[in-house]
């Protein structure tokens, strides 16, 4: 008589996330909108979950001359959650509007992986970058289940493909000759040229970029951009730091004093001029309310 033992497979471990969903059809009633999202199914969303809605930001001027800046409009919860999702919103004001393209959060338990990299919480605050043709890079449900270090890669070998690309396809071009050979004033690309820039671009420069896109993630949410044209208005801005790419430089040699002094050197004005220890506070308390004391 042979026996077998079957065991349960562990359940799969989980952290709590918010994620941002675009709108892709919304109605009003009164002062509720009925908000329909995308790319939502599968991901354990419930009926009765609690949401919030964000105007999202637009460059487009308004009447007054003014930008739509992203803005909280509302709460709520999601009302139908099958092959369509929506959710129910209750609008702070009635001046206030809902709109296609604008954004629901909702947060959610999500898989644990043993690594989880930029492009997951680019993905989280609905952030995609196209590239020449328009496509998305990466997806929420493929970077949700699989983020690791291979993937991170491979996506950064992708992005630069894209931007080395983008040089091929204008340094021949004529009528816009005198734009892309205009050089940079400032910034840690001063001197360069926007051609230079895409030419010469490493992954180094893209981390840095995304790290500052993820440190200020409002003007960038549910808008998807371009990477060439995104990737170099931050850099003829003068490619500012953001307080990402100050913990990530200075961190690993804090206990080095020699190093860490000549580093701090390059950030020591962006620390104290965008108030970087307030953020560097705000990540201490996420850690400590996870314990993560280490």
């Amino acid at each position: 008589m042979t026996g077998a033992t079957a065991s349960a497979q562990s359940p799969v471990k989980t952290e709590e996330k918010e994620l941002y969903f675009k709108i892709y059809y919304v109605y009003r009633a009164n002062d509720t909108n009925i908000a329909f999202i995308s790319d939502a199914q599968g991901l354990g969303i419930k009926k009765g979950h609690l949401i919030n809605s964000f105007q999202a930001y637009s460059s487009k001027k308004n009447a007054a001359g003014q930008n739509r800046k992203f803005t909280a409009a509302g709460t709520g919860k999601i009302a139908k959650a099958d092959s369509i999702i929506a959710a129910m919103v209750k609008l702070f004001s009635r001046a206030d509007s809902l709109e296609k393209g604008d954004l629901i959060s909702i947060r959610l338990n999500i898989p644990q992986v043993a690594y989880r990299g930029i492009f997951s919480d680019l993905a989280f605050n609905q952030i995609y970058f196209v590239n020449l043709n328009d496509k998305s890079f990466y997806g929420l449900k493929n970077i949700l289940y699989t983020d690791n270090k291979q993937t991170e890669d491979s996506l950064y070998s992708v992005f630069l493909d894209d931007l080395h690309g983008s040089y091929i396809s204008l340094k021949d071009r004529e009528d816009i000759k005198e734009m892309v050979n205009k050089k940079i004033t400032g910034g840690r690309f001063a001197g360069k040229t926007y051609l230079d820039l895409l030419r010469d671009v490493t992954r180094q420069d893209l981390e840095s970029f995304l790290l500052f896109v993820n440190a200020y993630p409002d003007n960038y949410r549910g808008n998807n951009y371009r990477l060439n044209e995104t990737f170099v208005t931050w850099a003829l801005n003068n490619a500012p730091y953001s307080h990402g790419e100050v913990k990530k430089a200075l961190f690993p040699v804090y206990k080095n004093k020699e190093k860490f002094l000549k580093q701090l050197s390059l950030y020591k004005s962006s620390i104290i001029e965008d108030n970087f220890c307030l953020q560097f506070i705000k990540d201490v308390e996420k850690l400590i309310t996870n314990d993560k004391f280490t």
